[in-house]
């Protein structure tokens, strides 16, 4: 294909994915201002005498929370009691939801439980045909109706054209809550289409909320069905209409997170499209009419407008590296602006403004749909549901990775547009990046060092000498630790500090070896805590948090041997009272001598710190030894991987510092393995992805710190990221500069290919070889863990038993600064 074919298909498939989103509207409007109402001239209410009776169905599964409130409102509700039942489906609940229904005073509310749980579907196929009236209302546990609700949508019936009414939801808007800023955006816009549906034709589908039928009309139901999309679809082929009344209106709250929006959103698209091949003749123009249109308008064109823009993207990117047509480049590029300005969304604070908010909401709800369709064609079925609270709460508790999955693609989609359509300023910005990080922003802060000459280790020393110690309380966090816990507790009693003033808490974290059994031989001597279930490292330091007394915590894994005067002086460096933490030099020592590039890189990182600190403060501590106050000690989520960097950040957004004591040191030792290190860098990758999302880093407020975080921490875990963009933008750049193809695959291959096909001896033998050896295992596990957490893959256990044994003096004392 030529160029302009390419970007003239994209052209095409996009205006294809804008049309259910702005085309469809005005189709509406304007076919809404040729037509007549169709609506029969009825009455706003119908009086008692004219009330039909009604059958409300209620479907819930643990809905202890909100079904007293619920049948409540139905007891409340402008509508003759004697004309109105109610039906509570309970799939099996567990929660007490079935007590609170058998104890509720009125004579029209009845249970109805299955004898197992298959979702909500097959509850409706059981338990509707057994209703006693000819009319049956849907509707959610959590939905609020109106008191004159079911009023205003029975009125329609007396069309005995219309087959179902459709009512309209309404989302509570907490303050501050962008959830349902973004949802209620949404469904404004659906109630304005639905309004113009219900007009000219039928309103397109249900809504679970709120919507009512003829109980004849009721078909059975598979398991995996959607009920609101499926029985309007059955009853349009039967030759009826829908109606849409907006004066039936509901209230209900929406799932309080975007995570639980997002899975809401991919379990509708799953169930919604299976509705739709099972019932597709109700796209049939010869069969519904005007109806089919609307149909594939309304929901088939929404379900694939993801894979139509991408394919649009990818044709338009292809059109602009091979013609440098200028509307190529202005589709791509175009695309890539829309996609970057919801990727930003992702911040919460930007997401208050509706430039990002409504981009991000828009590539939300199009992924989600892209999700469930692709959970449709490899056969995975949403059957049952949860209640979008539960889900919230259990979000609350398991990482958040899970909700930003789809920033993936964007991120990727981003990457890929830059190198194509500006490779050479990709490559400058992204070499930049990487230089500012790694190289210049080291070389500023000695410099800054240099200049100021400050001596704050030093200090720390000379104020050893002062008698009034703190009560120091020693917190050692464990797990499958038999090789080395007992040298770690005898290394820890053996401290050079007052025994009146200090105390070790040891923390097993249910060690499926001789760990506990180890520990517990050491009696009084020490604070002994053993986790009956495996709850990770912050939840062991939480533990040994609450446990301890000093007010001072000196915090230390199980494999580092501490120097007898480390306490003193790190207890020393907290004199001044607007220091909270002070960190120890913990040498490294690798056995493994394709990994001794790790210990220079641990000293490096220290000296970093340092020079951080002679500035303002160091922007973390380091895991292996720390020393921290007990009021700015603030306990990280039991989930958190990056517990060291959570609970430095805490410390620094409340206004402290962070300090090194350069005479404050220890020695561990490090992975046996490459694949042991592989692991570990993925576990960071991990925790990076969940440090971001949470927030739990220093914020703009505090300055220098947060500056430091943006070259020192985020500029580096970025580094896999710019490291594949550049290598994408050498690609462009080949393609139509053949001096570079060359270049660029010789430097290619021999950065990248040489420490894999080089043998051992060589790499040991030359310190370039171990460098890149070691680069590559760092870059490859990071960018690993930062996928895998993306995708939601999360994990918050952690496992140290891949460390070789407890750290040695001697064999780290090579390590120099």
């Amino acid at each position: 294909m030529t160029g302009w074919h390419l970007w003239g298909t994209s052209i095409v498939l996009l205006a294809i994915a804008a049309w259910p989103w702005l085309g469809y509207p005005l189709w509406l409007w304007g076919l809404g201002c040729l037509i007549n109402h169709r609506h029969r001239n009825l009455s706003d209410v119908a009086n008692d005498e004219l009330s039909p009776g009604v059958s409300i169905v209620i479907s819930a599964y643990n809905e202890a929370e909100v079904i007293l409130d619920k049948l409540q409102n139905v007891a409340d509700l402008n509508f003759p009691k004697e004309r109105l039942e109610c039906i509570v489906i309970s799939d099996c609940s567990d929660d007490g939801t079935d007590e609170i229904v058998k104890g509720f005073d009125a004579t029209d509310v009845r249970l109805a439980r299955m004898p197992e749980r298959r979702g909500k579907s097959a509850g409706l196929t059981r338990f509707v045909p057994e209703c006693k009236h000819n009319f049956v209302v849907f509707t959610d546990a959590n939905a609020m109706f109106r008191p004159d609700a079911i009023q205003y949508l029975v009125k329609h019936f007396r069309d005995p054209t219309v087959g179902y009414v459709v009512g309209q939801q309404k989302y509570l808007e907490s303050e501050g809550d962008q959830v349902s800023e973004s949802e209620g955006f949404y469904w404004k816009y659906e109630t304005l289409l639905k309004r113009w549906e219900s007009r000219v034709d039928s309103v397109v589908g249900g809504d679970g909320a709120i919507y009512a039928i003829r109980r004849s009309l009721f078909k059975p139901l598979r398991d995996d069905d959607i009920n609101d999309f499926i029985n309007p679809l059955q009853i349009i082929q039967l030759g009826y209409r829908g109606v849409y009344e907006p004066d039936a209106v509901c209230v209900e709250r929406v799932a309080g997170s975007f995570g639980g929006e997002y899975r809401r959103k991919v379990r509708i698209a799953n169930r919604s499209f299976r509705a739709f091949v099972r019932e597709w003749p109700a796209a049939n123009p010869f069969r519904t009419g005007l109806f089919a249109f609307h149909l594939i308008s309304h929901k088939v064109l929404r379900w694939f407008t993801a894979f139509l823009i991408l394919v649009a993207w990818l044709l338009a990117s292809a059109s602009a590296v091979t013609g440098n047509s200028w509307i190529a480049i202005a589709l791509c590029g175009g695309q890539t602006a829309f996609c970057s300005l919801a990727a930003l969304g992702a911040i919460q604070r930007l997401r208050a403004l509706r430039l990002f908010s409504i981009p991000f909401y828009f590539c939300l709800g199009n992924l989600a749909a892209a999700h469930g369709i692709l959970h449709y064609c490899v056969g995975r079925k949403h059957a049952t549901w949860k209640p979008d609270r539960e889900q919230s709460v259990q979000m609350q508790k398991t990482s958040r990775g899970r909700s930003f999955r789809w920033l993936l693609p964007l991120l990727l989609m981003i990457a890929i547009a830059a190198s194509l359509l500006f490779p050479q300023a990709t490559l400058a910005v992204c070499c930049v990046s990487l230089v500012s990080s790694h190289i210049a922003f080291p070389l500023v802060l000695k410099a800054n060092a240099k200049l100021n000459e400050r001596q704050l280790s030093s200090q720390a020393v000379e104020s050893n000498t002062d008698p009034k110690l703190p009560m120091l309380s020693v917190i050692i966090p464990a797990r499958n630790e038999e090789v080395c816990i007992e040298k770690k507790i005898q290394n820890s009693l053996k401290l050079n500090y007052p025994s009146d003033c200090i105390e070790v808490v040891v923390v097993d974290d249910a060690s499926e070896d001789r760990t506990a059994e180890i520990a517990s031989e050491f009696g009084k001597c020490i604070k002994f805590i053993g986790l009956p279930n495996r709850g990770g490292k912050a939840t062991a330091l939480k533990v040994g948090f609450n446990a301890s007394i000093g007010s001072v915590l000196l915090l230390t894994d199980a494999n580092v041997n501490v120097d007898a005067d480390a306490a003193k002086h790190l207890v020393a460096g907290l004199k001044d009272p607007l220091v909270a933490c002070t960190v120890a030099d913990v040498r490294l020592k690798s056995p493994n001598e394709l990994l001794r590039c790790e210990g220079d890189y641990q000293t490096f990182e220290f000296q970093v710190l340092t020079w951080e600190s002679a500035w303002k403060s160091a922007v973390c501590v380091d895991g292996g030894l720390y020393a921290i106050r007990r009021e700015s000690f603030i306990p990280p989520a039991f989930d958190c991987i990056l517990d060291d960097f959570s609970i430095s950040a805490a410390a620094l957004n409340q206004g402290r510092t962070i300090q090194t004591v350069a005479m404050a040191r220890a020695f561990e030792n490090s992975c046996t393995r490459v694949s042991d290190e592989f692991r570990r860098r993925e576990r960071l990758g991990r925790g990076v992805v969940q440090c971001l999302q949470r927030g739990t880093h220093p914020m703009p407020h505090t300055g220098f710190p947060f500056i430091a975080f943006v070259f020192h921490k985020l500029a580096r875990w970025a580094t896999p990221f710019l490291l594949l963009t550049a290598l994408l933008a050498i690609v462009a750049i080949s393609i139509s500069t053949p001096y570079w193809l060359a270049s660029g695959s010789v430097l290619f291959v021999a950065v990248n290919v040489m420490p894999w096909i080089l043998p051992e001896y060589w790499i040991r033998q030359f310190a370039f070889g171990r460098l890149l050896a070691f680069g590559h295992v760092v870059m490859l596990g990071m960018g690993w863990g930062i996928l895998m957490e993306l995708l939601g893959h999360t994990t918050s256990s952690w496992n140290p038993a891949t460390r070789s044994g407890f750290g040695d003096p001697q064999a780290s004392s090579e390590m120099q600064h």
